[in-house]
Order: C-alpha cells, then structure tokens, then sequence
C-alpha cells in the first residue's frame, strides 16, 4: 500500500480533535431547542487537524494550568470583535458582525498566524492533481463537503486505492462512531466538494 501524506495522518493520539467535546458546542447543544442543529466548529477542528497532521504543536497553557481546546480558542478567535476591523480589511464581501466568522474560509489564513503562526493559502480552484501533490508533499488540506455542509482536513492520498485519508471531527455521523482515518474517492473529492480549499505550508 503506497500511502503519501503528512507527518502525522495516521497518528490519532496527536493528530485527531473531535468538534462534539468543546465548550461551544456544549453549549449550543443545551440551550438550542431539542433537535436544532447545533455543530458549528467543524470549520475550526478540521484546521487543528490539519495543523497537527503536520507535526505542529497547538498546546495552549493557561497561568492556573487549565488546558483550552485548540479549536475552541481558534473559534474564539474568528467571533471576537477586536478582531473584526482586520477580517473586513482582508475579505470584504460579508461582515464579520453578521456571519460566523469560522464559517468564512477567506478569514483562516489570518487567525491561523495569529493564533498558532501557522501558514495557510486559500486557493479558488483545487484540481484533483493539485490536491494529490500537495499531499504527497506533507501538506494537509482544509475542503468543505457540499452534503454536508461540512468542513474536513485531506491528510494522506493512497495511490493504491485512489482515495483521499482525511480526519472527520464529526465522528458521530458514521455509524461505527469514528472519524479517524476515513476514505474520499476521488469522484467524490470531484463531485461533493465546495471549489474553494485552504492550503498549510
């Protein structure tokens, strides 16, 4: 099996953040009526797992030793008013005070430097060549899902198979309750995927 990818795609103890255990989402579940859809950091985790898919650090620390959710304080990041003045400078075309800002792929780059010095490039077209050599190159790659409406992190390409590895933060859709390590065709990479992708160099 000839599987290329980043330093860490096969790694579920460092590499693997699931989106249902952080404190946003905790409480969206209990204050939305029963039923309400209620995920909205899919976004925000599938980057923490392409960052550290790659062998980045995300440790956060607090001065009394608590240790916050990567992707919760990344979440923070992109709802956080002082940081709106900057977003609409960068991509003008929705307001920050209107959207969830970790709805936005134009805002990642920024809040990526900002929050773990991380580099990330959106690109407006991701051909299916491009996407297999950047992952045989250790680049991870964030792709929204069209059904569902869905962010997640493309970490290895078996050549094989011909199908992409990726981390799903939401486990729970899949009936054996495991994102790790799940398989993308490439006539789906093709069909059910949203035009733009953020790139991690």
């Amino acid at each position: 099996m000839a599987i290329h990818g980043t330093p860490r795609w096969n790694d579920r103890n460092a590499a693997y953040f699931q989106q249902t255990n952080n404190p946003t989402e905790h409480m969206l579940k209990v204050r939305l009526p029963h039923g309400t859809s209620w995920l909205e950091t899919c976004g925000p985790t599938a980057a923490i797992n392409c960052i550290t898919a790659m062998g980045n650090d995300v440790s956060i620390y607090t001065p009394g030793g608590y240790l916050p959710q990567p992707e919760e304080v990344l979440s923070d990041w992109f709802n956080d008013s002082q940081n709106f003045d900057l977003m609409s400078h960068i991509y003008s075309v929705l307001s920050p005070e209107e959207v969830a800002g970790n709805e936005v792929l134009d805002w990642y780059p920024l809040a990526l430097r900002q929050v773990f010095d991380v580099t990330a490039q959106v690109v407006s077209q991701l051909s299916l060549e491009d996407a297999i050599a950047h992952l045989n190159s250790g680049r991870a790659l964030l792709i929204c899902l069209k059904s569902p409406g869905h962010y997640i992190a493309l970490v290895a390409y078996d050549d094989v198979t011909n199908e992409f590895i990726y981390q799903d933060s939401w486990p729970e859709r899949w009936p054996d309750g495991d994102g790790f390590c799940r398989r993308l065709s490439w006539r789906e990479f093709e069909t059910n995927r949203r035009p733009k992708a953020l790139v991690f160099w």
